[in-house]
């Protein structure tokens, strides 16, 4: 009697154990509507890791054909509260970067052009920063230390472009921007009159004999004229 009582003990106690074990596991984890949202929470959190988009959206410009500007655009994301979108750029030669504020594109994004050059260098540098009111750096396209590259060439398959798809005009032959006008009208006008009165007056003394003498005039041909013109017109100017 006693024999069967300790088997009886040790299938209990066999059983309690992995009983005991799957409440612990069970207790480490949360369950219920707390598991729920900690498994939203999760999902949510890979979800919008997945759809984030970068601060900014830019293609390198890798080469521009010789004696041109180099047309530079950037995209920024809807998000972001932009102060300015600096360009900076330089050649070879120069150890500091020039600066130039890019300018809002009509239809979205940001866009400049690294500028005509009196001394044409073989090659470009820039980087773009985004920043805000505070100066804060919201987004870049390169670094100072580590800059996009402009070779510039006298041949390119197809040279860099403005956001509407226009292309650059080419510098001047001494390096400076081409000036060109619009085709605009402009209109002039003139008018000028005369208007006069002639008459020839024969005037004559015959003769004086002491206190005594005789004065004859004599009107001959009167004329009255008048006279207006007026023209108007208009040319073109490039």
């Amino acid at each position: 009697m006693h024999k069967s009582a300790s088997w009886q003990t040790l299938i209990v106690l066999g059983m309690a154990w992995p009983l005991s074990q799957a409440a612990a596991g069970t207790a480490s984890r949360p369950s219920g509507p707390a598991a729920s949202a900690e498994a939203g929470a999760q999902s949510s959190g890979r979800r919008r890791h997945e759809r984030e988009e970068p601060a900014t959206t830019h293609t390198p410009v890798r080469k521009q054909l010789w004696n041109h500007p180099v047309p530079l655009f950037i995209e920024v994301r809807a998000d972001i509260a932009v102060d300015k979108v600096l360009l900076f750029y330089r050649s070879p030669a120069e150890t500091d970067f020039q600066q130039i504020e890019m300018e809002r594109w009509a239809t979205g994004g940001y866009f400049a052009e690294i500028p005509c050059s009196m001394i044409q260098p073989p090659r470009w540098e820039y980087y773009i920063t985004v920043v805000d009111r505070s100066g804060q750096e919201l987004g870049t396209e390169g670094t100072a230390e580590r800059p996009n590259r402009i070779t510039m060439t006298e041949d390119v398959d197809e040279p860099p472009a403005r956001p509407d798809g226009t292309s650059v005009t080419a510098c001047n032959e001494d390096g400076t921007a081409m000036q060109c006008k619009a085709f605009e009208p402009y209109w002039w006008s003139s008018g000028w009159g005369t208007i006069g009165f002639g008459a020839e007056y024969v005037f004559m003394i015959v003769r004086w004999f002491g206190l005594a003498g005789e004065l004859a005039l004599n009107p001959m041909f009167p004329d009255f004229s008048f006279n207006v013109d007026f023209d108007l017109g208009v040319f073109f100017a490039f």
